[in-house]
């Protein structure tokens, strides 16, 4: 199945907009949805990712008994892109203050001592 970008932006503004309207939910909540949604778009466009060959999937059989398709060390992933999307959440979330500003801060101040690295986190 093919990915059809536009109509996908179509429908995530059309659910912003649609979120906009609800009472019950803060604008400033919608506008960090709609910012990381933007971002997930916008990084699944850009994504390099190398599927794994079948001989690396596990077999249906053991798919059926609940063992995971692809083991989590060979989920592919552009690790370059998560590390850079990594840091704009990070900048995201510290530009909103509060908690999640605070948290964003910890986890950067965290990442620049060296207490991990955005492999360590996106394995």
């Amino acid at each position: 199945m093919e990915f059809n970008v536009e109509q996908y932006q179509r429908r995530l503004e059309k659910k912003i907009t649609q979120l906009k309207g609800k009472s019950y939910i803060s604008e400033e909540l919608v506008d960090l949805l709609a910012a990381v949604a933007r971002m997930q778009l916008k990084a699944r466009i850009d994504a390099t990712v190398v599927l794994p060959s079948d001989s690396e999937l596990a077999p249906p059989e053991a798919v059926f008994q609940g063992v995971s398709l692809i083991a989590r060390e060979s989920f592919p992933h552009d690790s370059a892109q998560a590390a850079q999307l990594l840091q704009d959440l990070i900048g995201l979330l510290n530009k909103t203050g509060g908690p999640l500003g605070d948290g964003a801060k910890a986890v950067a101040k965290a990442i620049e001592d060296g207490e991990f690295t955005p492999a360590e986190l996106i394995p």
